[in-house]
């Protein structure tokens, strides 16, 4: 796995990612990021824009801040998978139109997928804010995933707009407490105890044999969070403990 700690990366215009920049019909797996980053669109905590790729099994902690389409682990899933993932940092992107996203885990989803992932990150937006995805289009696909970071203007879970409605949202939800939104273009708002009661997904399909786990009083985690310890990697390290100009393209 990879891990890139402590980043404090500011990139160009676009296509900005602790791990990767632009990622075209590639998988990235078992990666991590926490630290900063910055840019001005297509800004992901752990990659910036993922093109027909896959995400999956990573994770970010990482504070990011853009202009537009800025998300906790992707800041653009153009046709691309998101899988078995979450981000738990923070995402701050003023968002100009309505065509821009902001999102907890992806920032902005034209006709990708998220299944069994979640956020926690703290979303600041001004106006296009989303707990799992700031702006979703194009046939896209949520599906077994859940929100629980603070949404501070925007959708509890996604948002889609007036001329967008075709998001697919399939026993998905979220924390109508802690997100403190009480309505989303997707998904279900469950309360804090509700989020905390293993009956809620059971009674959605959630698999609880492969995929998640649940501990008593607490929200569902991967399963793979307690098979990898991804908090203290004992190689493939990278430490980026300055300002740099990155761009990286994985083909």
């Amino acid at each position: 796995y990879l891990s890139v700690l402590d980043a404090n990366i500011t990139g160009g215009s676009q296509y900005v990612g602790a791990v990767v920049g632009y990622a075209h019909s590639t998988t990235t797996q078992f990666c991590q990021s926490t630290g900063i980053v910055s840019g001005t669109s297509q800004v992901g905590g752990l990659v910036g824009l993922n093109f027909y790729g896959t995400v999956r099994e990573s994770k970010s902690s990482a504070s990011v801040y853009a202009t537009e389409n800025a998300g906790g682990l992707v800041g653009l899933n153009t046709s691309g998978t998101v899988r078995n993932s979450y981000a738990s940092g923070y995402v701050n992107a003023a968002g100009n139109t309505a065509d821009d996203g902001t999102g907890g885990l992806v920032g902005k989803m034209p006709g990708g997928t998220i299944i069994n992932s979640y956020s926690e990150s703290t979303v600041v937006s001004s106006n296009y804010g989303g707990g799992v995805v700031g702006f979703s289009y194009n046939n896209a696909k949520v599906t077994n995933s859940f929100a629980l970071g603070q949404v501070n203007s925007g959708k509890g879970l996604l948002r889609w707009s007036s001329y967008h409605k075709d998001t697919t949202t399939t026993n998905s939800f979220w924390d109508v407490n802690t997100t403190g939104r009480s309505a989303s273009d997707g998904g279900t708002g469950k309360t804090t105890p509700e989020m905390k009661t293993k009956s809620t997904f059971t009674n959605a399909g959630w698999d609880f044999a492969n995929i998640w786990y649940m501990e008593d009083g607490e929200y569902p985690r991967l399963r793979w969070e307690k098979a990898y310890d991804l908090a203290t990697p004992s190689s493939h390290l990278v430490d980026l403990n300055s300002t740099v100009d990155l761009e990286m393209i994985w083909v």
